[in-house]
């Protein structure tokens, strides 16, 4: 019984540490996309702008 008991031990804290591994890779993946989304709707922003100005002159 001991051995159930330290195997569940063990088992439950290489899980736990897992899960926060797995949730701080989410995070970061997730923050990446947005952090892209925003850059390239800056540059398109940027470039529109730039085009109506050429097409001005």
């Amino acid at each position: 019984m001991d051995n159930l008991l330290i195997f569940l031990d063990r088992f439950l804290e290489y899980f736990i540490c897992f899960a926060v591994f797995v949730t701080c890779i989410l995070i970061a993946c997730f923050l990446g996309i947005k952090v892209r989304k925003a850059k390239n709707a800056k540059a398109e922003a940027v470039a529109t702008k730039e085009s109506e100005n050429s097409e001005e002159e």
